[in-house]
């Protein structure tokens, strides 16, 4: 038997390693695509010369479009980070995770908040009534302004996480059709669950759904259930 030569040794050497590292490259490759193609797009809008940023994630031929705004202690990572937009989306509906002015990647601003959400629904081209608000806390002090506008606003769907601004809300007869979902906690430490009452007598045709607990922001420690809760709400519209 001829003995393998040097040349015909460092052939089969090369061969193989390449193999390995083309094959090393391919599975690289396979996840880095794989990462670089997340489901949620971060992106900005202007509303009124002021950049919003927000995450989104799109569901093609989607029924509601659910706009996530934030409290005071948080951003729009946040709900991301609970895995709560990627289980709305997963149901079947587009998401939308902004940065409130002054917080996060979102400049803040002087204007009248009101207007703000007005501006940024038109910015996104989103049509009110398709679209679900969810507002915890200190983005009541933008919601309940804006659903007391003139003329009246034709929103898809309210859930109100607690929000802040209960008693200067006043709620028009032309809004007390909207309906909304009001979730609290049972024992909530910061805004009491006898405001969920008024608020529901100024929202008609709302319904209060109470989780256990006082934490006031909720949601953080049962992002599963809350999730679940505004599934079964966007269904039911």
């Amino acid at each position: 038997m001829r003995p393998i030569s040097r040349r015909s040794h460092l052939f089969f050497f090369t061969a193989l390693t390449s193999f390995f590292l083309l094959a090393s490259c391919s599975s690289t490759s396979a996840d880095s695509t794989q990462k670089n193609t997340g489901r949620s797009t971060t992106a900005s809008v202007s509303v009124d010369d002021t950049d919003v940023a927000y995450d989104q994630i799109v569901v093609a031929d989607a029924p509601k479009t659910v706009l996530f705004l934030h409290g005071a202690s948080f951003t729009k990572q946040n709900w991301a980070e609970l895995n709560v937009t990627d289980t709305v989306a997963d149901a079947g509906y587009t998401t939308v995770a902004i940065d409130l002015p002054g917080f996060g990647d979102t400049p803040a601003i002087n204007g009248d908040r009101s207007e703000f959400l007005t501006d940024l629904l038109a910015a996104l081209d989103l049509e009110t009534q398709d679209v679900v608000i969810v507002s915890p806390s200190m983005s009541g002090s933008f919601v309940l302004p804006f659903l007391d506008r003139q003329p009246p606003v034709d929103l898809g769907g309210l859930i109100a996480v607690a929000p802040v601004g209960i008693d200067d809300f006043t709620g028009r007869d032309e809004t007390a059709t909207i309906p909304a979902l009001l979730t609290w906690a049972e024992n909530d430490n910061v805004v009491s669950t006898e405001l969920a009452t008024t608020l529901q007598t100024k929202l008609p045709g709302s319904q209060i759904q109470l989780f256990d607990g006082d934490r006031h922001a909720f949601y953080t420690k049962q992002p599963e259930a809350f999730s679940q809760s505004v599934i079964d709400f966007v269904a039911s519209l």
